[in-house]
């Protein structure tokens, strides 16, 4: 009797545990499909037509203000636009901005997912475009969660011309230089720019990152070590690229370590491991365009 009251009790544990795990997995799958809602939000404003300010020969604050709300780009970018003889585009601009799209989720690890807007044969599709950046600008996304959690993802313009990116991936990869284009497959994206230095800094920032953050480990505690240690914010940059390679980075860490080489940094938050949306909610950063974002 004695020893079936004990396989008893083993087999209750073993039942409660099964029941604790299943509940655990379940709210996880239920955390995770609730955050996947969040990947695209199409413009809380009506839309209208843009047609006969486009035929204007010079716009008005009035005209910036309601091609921003249509387009999601700022002033500085459809003042580019215009002096690019490019306002026609902003048509096709405001199309993709108020867009309902589809989204795949795709695994890039065992826990973390990427979320890329798909075609009707549920392809990657670039439906919105990015027409205006320059060296020195940073890209963040929320598209890339673990679980329901929105770690983000975010990179650094390295030459604006070739539309080429530096960015920390995913684990296991190096950083790696890649296409801008990429980047217009995501549901939702925010390009930033410094504010308070001009454009020979900025690309001096950017000639920095892609000459010494290139090809440096993905590792997801970057930072936290470098930090207990004293002096850890002491760089010299004509020591050399071994005395400036990080041991190691992660896509917001290498673009808060390019940026903090020359005064400026952009953790907002200052904790232990920077983010993409510590970036993103830096003082120091302005929006040049925004999609998908709520």
């Amino acid at each position: 009797m004695e020893e079936k009251g004990r396989l008893g009790k083993v087999g209750r544990g073993r039942t409660f545990t099964a029941v604790c795990l299943a509940v655990c997995l379940l709210g996880l799958w239920v955390w995770t499909r609730a955050s996947e809602g969040a990947a695209h939000c199409v413009p809380q404003i009506a839309r209208v037509s843009i047609e006969e300010i486009l035929e204007k020969p010079n716009w008005d604050a009035a005209d910036y203000q309601v091609l921003g709300e249509q387009t999601g780009l700022s002033r500085e970018a459809l003042v580019f636009m215009e002096e690019q003889g490019r306002k026609k585009e902003l048509v096709a601009l405001q199309e993709a901005y108020f867009a309902t799209v589809e989204v795949e989720c795709v695994l890039n690890s065992i826990i973390s997912k990427t979320e890329y807007v798909v075609d009707e044969q549920g392809m990657p599709a670039r439906v919105a475009r990015i027409p205006y950046v320059e060296e020195g600008d940073i890209l963040i996304t929320c598209c890339s969660h673990v679980f329901g959690w929105r770690n983000g993802h975010a990179a650094i313009v390295v030459d604006a011309d070739r539309r080429l990116v530096l960015e920390a991936q995913v684990l296991g990869s190096p950083s790696v230089i890649t296409s801008l284009n990429v980047w217009e497959e995501y549901p939702s994206f925010l390009v930033l720019r410094l504010q308070g230095a001009d454009r020979e800094e900025r690309t001096a920032i950017a000639d920095y990152a892609r000459k010494y953050l290139t090809g440096v480990s993905y590792r997801i505690t970057a930072g936290i070590w470098e930090r207990l240690l004293p002096g850890w914010a002491a760089v010299d940059l004509d020591q050399g690229s071994e005395a400036n390679v990080p041991r190691g980075t992660q896509c917001a860490h290498l673009v808060w370590y390019a940026y903090y080489q020359f005064g400026y940094n952009l953790d907002s938050d200052g904790g232990m491991i920077v983010t993409p949306k510590d970036i993103e909610e830096s003082n120091r950063l302005k929006i040049i365009q925004k999609y998908g974002v709520g």
